[in-house]
Parts: C-alpha cells; structure tokens; sequence
C-alpha cells in the first residue's frame, strides 16, 4: 500500500487545513466562482469533515494496477480505452480503473458495469455512473470490497450504452452556489483526505427543495478524472456543504473544477 507519494504533487496552495480555490477555465454550461482564496465556513473544518464524512475507505487508492483477464463488451456510445485491476489489500478494497473516450459531445448520464468473476463462481456486480456533459475523454473507478479480491480470476466492462436524460434540470434553478474548493477536506484514518468542497443555499423564499449538485474535476488536458453527484433537503435558505473525496493520488494535477446545482421543489 502506497499513501504518500501522492503529497508531494501538491503545490503550498493546497495543503493545509483549508480548500484552496481552483480557476475555472470557462464553461457556458457551469457556475463559475472567482475568488481567489476561500473562506470554507465553520463546518469545513478538518475535524468536522473527518468525522462526518470519512471513513477508512476515503483515503486514496494508490496500488499499482495489474492484469487481471479483463474483457470489454463493446456498446456504441463509448469506448473503454484502457483499463486494469487493482487490490487495495490494506483496506480491502479492489476494482477496475480505466479510461472511457466518447465521440463527440453529449449531456446525459453513463453507466460503465463491472462484473467480477470468483473462483468459487460466485460473481459481484459494481457499477459507476458519470453525468457526461460535453465531454470526450473521462477516467472511471468502479471499487468494491464484496468477498476476497484475490478469488477474482476475471471481470468484464459493459461499456456505456447511451443515456436518455440529462444530469438535472437547468443549471441555477432555485438554488445558489456560495462556495467552492479544491483541496484538503480532512482525514482518514491518519491520511490526510483530497477533494472537492461544494455549498448551495435555497435561493427561493417558501419552497422546500431536493437540492442537487455535479462536480467534475479536469486536468490540464481537458480529461475528466473526476466526477461525482451528490443531493440534499434543503429548507428555504438553508445551505449545506457537499463533499466529495478523491481516491486518486495525484490532487496537485487538477487544474479546473466545474460544478452544475439545482433545486427541485417538493409539492
């Protein structure tokens, strides 16, 4: 198990107790905050964030990857570029990473499936969906801990095969993005903890809402290495912190994060 290597990719920007902010690069179809540095709210604290949100299984994963018989079953929406297996004995968990290449723009939600193959023949089905928006290349992880990683004598990929609706209704609808970042959350059983911070506020007056937020974190090259969704209830103005943990080691690589909300109106 490798945690530590990962820290020294860090610029001083992002280490710390604090998020740092991370420019934005521009997206018609995302919210942009500009502030150069955040002022996390009370509730970001390390303390908070490590007790609340984190356990064991929020540090990274920092294995090395390995061949594993992997196959792919081949759908028209996407293709799975490149992908391995790997076991994370220390905290027992094990899956797939890869890279998912789409022609062309799109605005909906993908599903890669991972199936795992045991010895005793007993399988395990994982999935992970990401809310494609006008992007071509994504990285995916798909992790588990169902039985024992060294039983797993094969896995298959379903490549995505399209999907029908979007991530969420239009961007901004009822709800405010106060802040966000990227950075240091907390920690984790002694490991510090990497990732994205959000915080949306009921922007209407009398309606009790689903609060709903997209976060996508690129790296220099435009690739998606990290997309997750998150939601909440929201009372009218009332606000609340998403967060969303990092399993990579490579924090200090991103350079733009794009964050889509919304509010859907309880009747």
């Amino acid at each position: 198990m490798k945690r530590r290597p990962y820290l020294a990719t860090l610029g001083s920007g992002l280490v710390g107790g604090c998020l740092s902010s991370v420019p934005d690069l521009g997206d018609d179809d995302a919210t942009n905050v500009t502030s150069s540095a955040l002022a996390p709210p009370e509730n970001w604290s390390d303390e908070v964030v490590a007790e609340e949100s984190f356990d064991r299984s929020a540090t990274p994963i920092c294995v090395d990857g390995e061949d594993r018989n992997g196959r792919i079953e081949s759908n028209p929406d996407g293709t799975i570029a490149d992908h391995h297996f790997f076991d994370d004995s220390a905290t027992d968990r094990y899956g797939v990473r890869g890279r998912i290449e789409f022609d062309g723009p799109g605005s909906h939600m993908e599903t890669v499936r991972a199936t795992f193959e045991r010895s005793d023949g007993e399988r395990v089905i994982e999935s992970r969906s990401l809310f494609r928006r006008s992007r071509e290349t994504y990285l995916f992880e798909i992790v588990t801990t169902e039985g024992n990683a060294d039983a797993v004598d094969r896995y298959t990929l379903a490549e995505p095969d399209g999907g029908t609706s979007g991530p969420g209704p239009t961007v901004e609808d009822g709800s405010t993005l106060v802040e966000k970042g990227w950075g240091q959350l907390g920690t984790a059983d002694g490991d510090p903890v990497y990732g994205a911070a959000v915080t949306l506020r009921n922007a209407t007056e009398a309606k009790t809402g689903d609060a709903g937020v997209v976060v996508e974190a690129l790296l220099e090259d435009g690739t998606v290495v990290f997309n997750d969704s998150a939601g909440a209830e929201l009372e009218p103005g009332e606000t609340h912190t998403f967060y969303f943990p990092y399993l990579r080691c490579d924090p200090g690589a991103i350079t733009e994060t794009v964050v889509r909300h919304w509010l859907l109106s309880r009747v």
